[in-house]
């Protein structure tokens, strides 16, 4: 939907939407972001539930130049042991995952994930991607791989970093759950956490405001309203390869390079870094939420 054309917020129902516009103050973009630092977002929050919403600016095709993307490649993760690339595995903590569920993992890029699944004893998983060059190379990799979800259901779906991306996620939600989940099944997803100690205190300097490809960013509340006829669970999470410093509302991306390099170096370090972030996620003011619905 254009933003233009928006009068009530699609998670809350709420009409009270607030057009907002912040220039990003970000000098130097931090790693894994695809935008220039000269980004301004133009879109709505609903005043209700703290949902935004934006017009998808990517010129990337899903099907074809994702790959070819210098920020969403990801060979080189082939060339690693799938242990050294931890990226979102903290997903895991929030599934219940048996040795024989069957699994369903959609936008699955070079196929990391499905790929670290197998390896840790999780033998039925099918990988779904569009690209055609990262569906060629997951299949080379061992894994079953389709660009399209197949006409059966699954004991668990997952996707991370795809929900903001979509122009219709609810929809898509509402469809997994009803066509491609058994009894008893699990929908794993991840996205920018608009309620996150960054987007709260200093919204132009939260750097997933002014991705362009990001179109919903929904909180925590507007998808209890969204999915209310489903169990819901949630908890927010950061993701500290990147370098992000814990309780600070901002990136500075010099700071974080060497705060990484420190953490990594020192290990009581790293464990204070690590409680630190636990301690933000109790309050659910991590970067990241993650979600689980349930039947």
């Amino acid at each position: 939907m254009d933003i233009k054309h928006r009068s009530n917020c699609s998670y809350c129902n709420s009409n009270r939407l607030d057009f907002l516009s912040y220039e990003s103050t970000l000098k130097t973009i931090p790693a894994g972001l695809t935008r220039g630092n000269t980004e301004i977002f133009k879109g709505l929050r609903c005043r209700n539930c703290s949902t935004f919403f934006k017009k998808n600016t990517e010129d990337l095709s899903y099907e074809e130049d994702y790959s070819k993307s210098k920020t969403y490649n990801s060979e080189h993760v082939l060339k690693e042991k799938l242990d050294e690339y931890p990226y979102s595995l903290e997903i895991l903590n929030f599934l219940d995952l048996k040795p024989n569920s069957k699994i369903l993992e959609i936008g699955a890029g070079s196929g990391w994930l499905s790929r670290y699944l197998i390896s840790n004893g999780h033998e039925d998983v099918l990988a779904i991607e569009k690209d055609e060059h990262y569906l060629s190379l997951i299949k080379e990799s061992g894994v079953k791989a389709s660009s399209e979800i197949p006409d059966s259901k699954f004991d668990v779906i997952i996707f991370v970093g795809l929900y903001e991306h979509l122009e219709d996620p609810i929809k898509f939600v509402h469809s997994l759950f009803s066509n491609h989940l058994e009894d008893m099944g699990q929908v794993f997803f991840q996205f920018p956490n608009p309620k996150s100690i960054t987007a709260l205190i200093n919204p132009s300097g939260w750097d997933m405001l002014f991705e362009p490809g990001h179109i919903d960013m929904p909180s925590a509340k507007g998808l209890e309203k969204a999915f209310q006829n489903m169990k819901i669970e949630y908890r927010s999470s950061t993701i500290t390869t990147r370098g992000r410093i814990p309780w600070l509302p901002m990136r500075i991306d010099s700071i974080e390079k060497k705060w990484l390099k420190a953490t990594s170096n020192f290990k009581l370090l790293g464990r204070i870094n690590k409680l630190l972030f636990q301690a933000q996620d109790i309050f659910n003011l991590g970067e990241t939420l993650n979600v689980v619905l349930k039947k």
